[in-house]
């Protein structure tokens, strides 16, 4: 999984599609565009205006932005893969670092 390409949606040019729930904070992230823009569409992306998202290694999203996001935000952080669709997929939550069997 670690050698996965995800795409991930970004509100800004900082700021990555996360979402809250019971004390912890999901990056959301999508194993193809079209799913990534499906799931924007849902939640009233204007279907006219190109979605905004990057393009990044899983191995990335674990080792060095989850840590970081966790740190900044004080609460840990996991990933939520394909939500919405029919075979979505969450890694852990994680507060000073990624399990390295995933």
């Amino acid at each position: 999984m670690r050698e996965s390409v995800l795409y991930v949606l970004r509100w800004s040019e900082t700021a990555l599609l996360t979402g809250d729930q019971d004390g912890v904070r999901w990056v959301y992230a999508f194993t193809s565009v079209r799913d990534l823009a499906r799931y924007a569409a849902v939640r009233g992306a204007d279907e006219s205006v190109d979605v905004d998202f990057m393009t990044v290694r899983a191995d990335r999203l674990l080792e060095v932005a989850l840590p970081e996001l966790a740190s900044a935000a004080g609460m840990p952080v996991g990933l939520a893969i394909d939500i919405g669709s029919s075979s979505p997929m969450l890694v852990p939550a994680v507060a000073d670092g990624v399990d390295e069997a995933l």
